[in-house]
């Protein structure tokens, strides 16, 4: 399992390569999505050893900050900083 996903990012030039494949329509990016959800719920993912899961990260994260809008909204800020509050009080 790879620790830190999020973390380490590939090499920019090869997640600004991938960013334009999908601009184009060469590559789904549900699949991407796809790993990134089993990654986040604990699933075991098998990447072949020409596959870098920080490269597939670092994609994620970039068009996560390159959204026009946020994913989480502006209008929402305050529920979201109240979740959290809430769910670490609980936690503790």
């Amino acid at each position: 399992m790879t620790e830190g996903i999020f973390r380490l990012s590939g090499q920019f030039s090869q997640v600004e390569s991938i960013k334009k494949a999908f601009d184009k329509g060469y590559l789904p990016f549900f699949e991407v999505v796809v790993i990134l959800l089993k990654y986040l719920a604990g699933k075991e993912i098998n990447f072949d050893e020409d596959t870098d899961p920080h490269l597939v990260g670092g994609v994620l994260k970039s068009w996560l900050c390159e959204m026009e809008r946020p994913l989480l909204t502006y209008e929402l800020f305050d529920c979201f900083i109240a979740a959290t509050k809430c769910l670490l009080f609980n936690f503790y």
